[in-house]
Parts: C-alpha cells; sequence; structure tokens
C-alpha cells in the first residue's frame, strides 16, 4: 500500500491506541483457580466469605459474577485493579458493582487483597469445592 503521510500518523495513532488499551486489560501474575482467606487452616469447609476466584482475567466472588477487572496501574509487585460485577453469584443480572482495590502479588498461588484499608491475604486452593 502507498499511504500518504497524514494517512500513516493516523495509521500509527491508532496502532498506538489500540496497543494502550490492551495494556490496561493485562493478566495479573497468579495462578487461574479459587483462593481462601489464608488464615484457614484448611481449604476445604472454607466458608464462602472467605472465598474469592481468578479465572485468570478476573476477580469473583461467591456473590458476585460476570466479572471484568482491568488493571489501572503497577509499580513492582503492587498492582491497582479495578473490578465490575454485572451478575449475581447464580448469573442473575444485577446492577453493576465497581469496587478499586489493590493487589500485592507474594507468589503465583498467593496475593494480598487492600481495600478501604482493609488487608486480606489469599492464598490458592485447588481443592476447594
Amino acid at each position: 500500500m502507498n499511504f500518504l503521510p497524514f494517512q500513516s500518523r493516523i495509521l500509527l495513532a491508532m496502532i498506538f491506541a489500540v496497543g494502550c488499551a490492551h495494556a490496561a486489560d493485562a493478566m495479573l501474575p497468579i495462578n487461574a483457580g479459587t483462593y481462601v482467606a489464608s488464615g484457614r487452616k484448611a481449604c476445604e469447609g472454607a466458608a464462602l466469605a472467605s472465598v474469592i476466584t481468578f479465572d485468570g482475567r478476573s476477580f469473583s466472588g461467591p456473590h458476585a459474577s460476570d466479572c471484568q477487572t482491568i488493571i489501572l496501574g503497577q509499580h513492582d509487585q503492587f498492582y491497582s485493579v479495578k473490578t465490575t460485577c454485572q451478575a449475581l453469584g447464580d448469573g442473575t443480572p444485577a446492577s453493576p458493582l465497581t469496587v478499586v482495590q489493590s493487589v500485592q502479588i507474594k507468589s503465583r498461588s498467593a496475593f494480598v487483597l487492600t481495600r478501604d484499608s482493609k488487608q486480606v491475604e489469599y492464598a490458592l486452593c485447588p481443592k476447594f469445592h
């Protein structure tokens, strides 16, 4: 193709904008799965209030589904994320609920969530049912 200089600049700007949009959609460096508040002695039988799920892209809880998590910023192992959920845990549509929180990555299978100055450490629980 033979682009004029003006068209080339527009094309480059469009490519840059798309690249930036996808950067915010990047994944957190943790394993997908069900996480339980680390204070629990065992994964089996953990109360639903102590459980959070990460599907590889987004966080959700036992009472929320159809969630989207985006990364707002990062510094070292700390991420600022925004999660919006549009349905109840059973999939029933609901008014969107958005939370902004900090995620400190401890390892691929552990992290700390901070929201409203409250910190909760979570660990992967592969046997959770």
